[in-house]
Protein backbone atom coordinates (compact mmCIF):
# COMPACT_ATOMS: atom_id res chain seq x y z
CA UNK A 1 0.00 0.00 0.00
CA UNK A 2 2.35 2.47 -1.25
CA UNK A 3 -0.68 5.72 -1.51
CA UNK A 4 -2.10 5.14 2.05
CA UNK A 5 -3.90 7.95 4.37
CA UNK A 6 -2.74 7.18 8.11
CA UNK A 7 -5.28 7.45 10.45
CA UNK A 8 -5.86 6.75 14.50
CA UNK A 9 -9.21 6.24 15.68
CA UNK A 10 -9.99 5.98 19.45
CA UNK A 11 -13.02 5.31 21.58
CA UNK A 12 -13.77 7.78 24.21
CA UNK A 13 -14.44 6.04 27.80
CA UNK A 14 -16.33 6.94 30.42
CA UNK A 15 -19.13 8.53 27.74
CA UNK A 16 -23.08 7.93 28.28
CA UNK A 17 -22.90 7.28 24.06
CA UNK A 18 -21.21 5.71 21.91
CA UNK A 19 -18.01 8.20 21.56
CA UNK A 20 -15.37 7.95 18.89
CA UNK A 21 -12.64 10.59 17.63
CA UNK A 22 -10.62 10.34 14.39
CA UNK A 23 -7.10 11.76 13.97
CA UNK A 24 -4.91 12.18 11.07
CA UNK A 25 -0.97 11.59 10.92
CA UNK A 26 -0.74 14.90 12.52
CA UNK A 27 -2.59 13.99 15.09
CA UNK A 28 -5.33 16.51 14.57
CA UNK A 29 -8.79 15.88 14.86
CA UNK A 30 -10.71 15.04 11.34
CA UNK A 31 -14.34 12.98 12.45
CA UNK A 32 -16.10 12.65 15.39
CA UNK A 33 -18.43 10.12 15.67
CA UNK A 34 -21.42 10.38 18.09
CA UNK A 35 -24.10 7.77 19.42
CA UNK A 36 -27.49 8.91 20.12
CA UNK A 37 -28.45 8.94 23.75
CA UNK A 38 -31.93 7.43 23.63
CA UNK A 39 -32.04 4.91 20.39
CA UNK A 40 -33.17 1.37 20.02
CA UNK A 41 -29.81 -0.22 18.81
CA UNK A 42 -26.94 1.66 17.26
CA UNK A 43 -27.24 5.04 15.23
CA UNK A 44 -24.48 6.76 15.21
CA UNK A 45 -23.97 10.80 13.35
CA UNK A 46 -20.28 10.70 11.74
CA UNK A 47 -19.32 14.12 11.14
CA UNK A 48 -16.18 16.07 10.10
CA UNK A 49 -14.16 18.68 12.56
CA UNK A 50 -16.82 21.25 11.49
CA UNK A 51 -19.60 19.03 12.79
CA UNK A 52 -20.87 18.58 8.80
CA UNK A 53 -22.89 15.50 8.89
CA UNK A 54 -20.78 13.08 7.04
CA UNK A 55 -22.52 9.76 7.33
CA UNK A 56 -24.85 8.22 9.82
CA UNK A 57 -24.77 4.34 11.21
CA UNK A 58 -27.53 2.92 11.69
CA UNK A 59 -28.59 -1.20 12.96
CA UNK A 60 -31.41 -2.39 11.57
CA UNK A 61 -33.73 -3.10 14.59
CA UNK A 62 -34.98 -6.46 13.24
CA UNK A 63 -32.41 -9.03 12.06
CA UNK A 64 -31.28 -12.39 12.26
CA UNK A 65 -27.69 -11.12 12.49
CA UNK A 66 -26.39 -7.47 13.68
CA UNK A 67 -26.89 -5.46 11.03
CA UNK A 68 -25.74 -1.88 10.02
CA UNK A 69 -26.60 0.44 7.08
CA UNK A 70 -24.85 3.69 6.61
CA UNK A 71 -25.82 6.63 4.83
CA UNK A 72 -24.11 9.59 2.89
CA UNK A 73 -26.87 12.30 2.40
CA UNK A 74 -29.89 10.20 3.80
CA UNK A 75 -28.76 7.31 0.66
CA UNK A 76 -27.47 4.28 1.49
CA UNK A 77 -24.30 3.49 0.46
CA UNK A 78 -23.47 0.39 2.37
CA UNK A 79 -25.21 -3.13 4.10
CA UNK A 80 -22.42 -4.40 7.17
CA UNK A 81 -23.87 -7.85 7.99
CA UNK A 82 -21.99 -10.37 10.36
CA UNK A 83 -21.83 -13.41 8.56
CA UNK A 84 -21.34 -16.78 11.14
CA UNK A 85 -19.71 -19.02 9.84
CA UNK A 86 -18.65 -22.92 11.74
CA UNK A 87 -15.07 -22.02 12.55
CA UNK A 88 -15.06 -18.02 12.17
CA UNK A 89 -16.45 -14.84 12.08
CA UNK A 90 -16.94 -12.73 9.16
CA UNK A 91 -18.33 -9.09 7.69
CA UNK A 92 -19.82 -8.52 4.60
CA UNK A 93 -19.87 -4.91 2.94
CA UNK A 94 -22.29 -4.56 0.49
CA UNK A 95 -21.69 -1.23 -2.00
CA UNK A 96 -24.04 -0.18 -4.43
CA UNK A 97 -23.13 -2.14 -7.83
CA UNK A 98 -21.14 -4.49 -6.76
CA UNK A 99 -17.70 -3.15 -5.93
CA UNK A 100 -17.60 -4.81 -2.34
CA UNK A 101 -15.62 -4.94 0.94
CA UNK A 102 -14.37 -7.82 2.66
CA UNK A 103 -12.88 -7.98 6.29
CA UNK A 104 -10.46 -10.58 6.99
CA UNK A 105 -8.52 -11.25 10.09
CA UNK A 106 -9.12 -11.43 13.84
CA UNK A 107 -11.47 -9.44 15.32
CA UNK A 108 -11.41 -10.58 18.64
CA UNK A 109 -7.68 -9.13 18.00
CA UNK A 110 -8.95 -6.06 16.39
CA UNK A 111 -6.26 -7.00 14.02
CA UNK A 112 -7.73 -7.63 10.47
CA UNK A 113 -7.52 -6.38 6.85
CA UNK A 114 -10.00 -4.93 3.93
CA UNK A 115 -9.71 -6.04 0.81
CA UNK A 116 -11.62 -5.45 -2.75
CA UNK A 117 -11.31 -8.50 -5.16
CA UNK A 118 -7.81 -9.65 -4.15
CA UNK A 119 -5.90 -6.08 -3.14
CA UNK A 120 -5.48 -5.48 0.16
CA UNK A 121 -6.68 -1.52 0.54
CA UNK A 122 -6.80 -1.24 4.09
CA UNK A 123 -5.18 -2.83 7.53
CA UNK A 124 -6.47 -1.83 11.03
CA UNK A 125 -4.37 -2.58 13.81
CA UNK A 126 -5.60 -2.21 17.47
CA UNK A 127 -3.11 -0.54 19.73
CA UNK A 128 -2.04 -2.59 22.93
CA UNK A 129 -1.28 -0.85 26.58
CA UNK A 130 -4.18 1.65 25.74
CA UNK A 131 -7.24 2.19 28.07
CA UNK A 132 -9.84 2.89 25.43
CA UNK A 133 -9.89 0.74 22.54
CA UNK A 134 -7.41 2.73 19.66
CA UNK A 135 -6.90 1.90 16.40
CA UNK A 136 -4.46 2.53 13.94
CA UNK A 137 -5.66 2.50 10.05
CA UNK A 138 -3.49 2.52 6.79
CA UNK A 139 -6.42 3.19 3.86
CA UNK A 140 -5.70 3.47 0.03
CA UNK A 141 -6.23 6.99 -0.80
CA UNK A 142 -8.44 5.81 -3.69
CA UNK A 143 -10.55 4.27 -1.24
CA UNK A 144 -13.45 5.55 0.55
CA UNK A 145 -11.69 5.76 3.70
CA UNK A 146 -15.01 7.50 5.78
CA UNK A 147 -17.23 4.15 4.91
CA UNK A 148 -13.88 2.10 5.65
CA UNK A 149 -13.68 4.13 9.29
CA UNK A 150 -17.14 3.59 9.85
CA UNK A 151 -16.71 -0.56 9.35
CA UNK A 152 -14.09 -0.35 11.91
CA UNK A 153 -16.77 1.59 14.15
CA UNK A 154 -18.97 -0.95 13.70
CA UNK A 155 -16.65 -4.24 14.29
CA UNK A 156 -15.60 -2.11 17.58
CA UNK A 157 -19.52 -2.19 18.39
CA UNK A 158 -19.97 -5.65 17.46
CA UNK A 159 -16.88 -6.90 19.36
CA UNK A 160 -18.19 -5.05 22.66
CA UNK A 161 -21.79 -6.57 22.25
CA UNK A 162 -19.85 -9.72 22.14
CA UNK A 163 -17.80 -9.21 25.19
CA UNK A 164 -20.86 -7.74 27.12
CA UNK A 165 -23.20 -10.74 26.15
CA UNK A 166 -19.61 -13.31 27.90
CA UNK A 167 -19.52 -11.13 30.94
CA UNK A 168 -23.12 -11.61 31.86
Amino acid sequence: MENAITFQLKEKKFSLTDDYRVYDEADKLVYRVKGSFFSWGDNLSFEDSEANERLVIDQKKIALRPTYIVYRGGKKIAKIKKKIGLLKQRLEIDLPGGKDYKVKGNFLDKEFDFYRGRNKVAEVSRAWFSWNDTYGLRVEEAEDYELILATVIVIDLLMQAEEDKDAS
